[in-house]
C-alpha cells in the first residue's frame, strides 16, 4: 500500500508561502538543486509570476594527498581520509509577465568543498629477523 505524497507549506518572509515535501531535508545537493518552488502570492493584485531556478556553476575536483607516518612499518598505506567532490550552484529569481521573462536575479549561492583523500604511508624500518644462536649462515 502506498503512502500519499504529503505537502506542507511553510510561510516565507513577505506575502508568499513554499511547498516542500518531509522529504527534503535529507536530500542531495544534486537533488535540491532539481527540485522546483512554486511561490503562490495575491495574483489580483501582481500580473506576473516568479521562479527560483538553481543550477550547478562548478564542479571541485577532489584531491589524494599523502601523509607519512613512523607508527607505521615501510610499505603499509592506509586511508585516513575518504574524498569527496565539491559542488558550488547558484539560484536565480526569474520574474515573467505572461509567460515571457522580464527580469533575472542572483538568489542564492551554495558552497559544498570537496574534501581531500588522504593516505598514510608507513616509514618505519621493519628489523631484519636475527640468526638464531647456534646456527650459522654456511649450513654447518
Amino acid at each position: 500500500m502506498q503512502e500519499k505524497e504529503q505537502k506542507k507549506k511553510a510561510k516565507g518572509p513577505g506575502s508568499f508561502e513554499v511547498e516542500f515535501l518531509d522529504a527534503l531535508y535529507n536530500a542531495t545537493p544534486e537533488e535540491i538543486a532539481n527540485n522546483e518552488f512554486k511561490i503562490i502570492g495575491d495574483t489580483d493584485v501582481k500580473n506576473y509570476d516568479i521562479e527560483l531556478v538553481s543550477e550547478r556553476t562548478q564542479t571541485l575536483s577532489s584531491q589524494t594527498k599523502n601523509q607519512y607516518s613512523s607508527s607505521m612499518n615501510k610499505g603499509q598505506t592506509q586511508v585516513t581520509q575518504s574524498g569527496n567532490t565539491g559542488y558550488r550552484y547558484a539560484s536565480y529569481k526569474i520574474k515573467k509577465v505572461n509567460g515571457e521573462r522580464v527580469s533575472t536575479e542572483p538568489y542564492l549561492g551554495s558552497y559544498y568543498p570537496a574534501r581531500d583523500t588522504i593516505v598514510t604511508i608507513g616509514t618505519k624500518e621493519v628489523p631484519k629477523p636475527a640468526n638464531p644462536e647456534g646456527t650459522s649462515e654456511g649450513g654447518n
